[in-house]
């Protein structure tokens, strides 16, 4: 089965995505006013830089007592992160998810 064929992928809203000089509040309150636990962090040129969870939050910004009026997410963002494309193997996606331990695939 491919990505695209699942129906989450077809009927979600295209992903909420911001600059990495986006302060925390203003990412987490857009985060709070949909109803989403991620953003992705992306350059001028619209290039993934990496993404923002409500767990990064949590572990890089509030556990840290640090300032989410002052934060930008390129600091607390991580980097890096795997994606995925619409004719990718789901099940070989899920495997890569469980050895590589992350919650969260990125697919345009």
């Amino acid at each position: 089965m491919k990505i695209r064929d699942r129906p989450e992928f077809r009927d979600k809203p295209k992903p909420l995505s911001f600059g990495p000089d986006v302060l925390v509040i203003d990412a987490a309150m857009q985060m709070a006013k949909r109803n989403i636990g991620s953003v992705m962090v992306i350059d001028a040129n619209q290039k993934l830089l990496g993404v923002v969870t409500e767990r990064d939050i949590l572990n890089r910004l509030v556990a840290r007592e640090r300032d989410p009026t002052t934060t930008r997410l390129d600091e607390i963002m991580t980097a890096g992160v795997r994606v995925a494309k619409a004719d990718d193997d789901l099940i070989e996606w899920m495997r890569i998810m469980s050895n590589e331990r992350f919650r969260r695939l990125n697919a345009p």
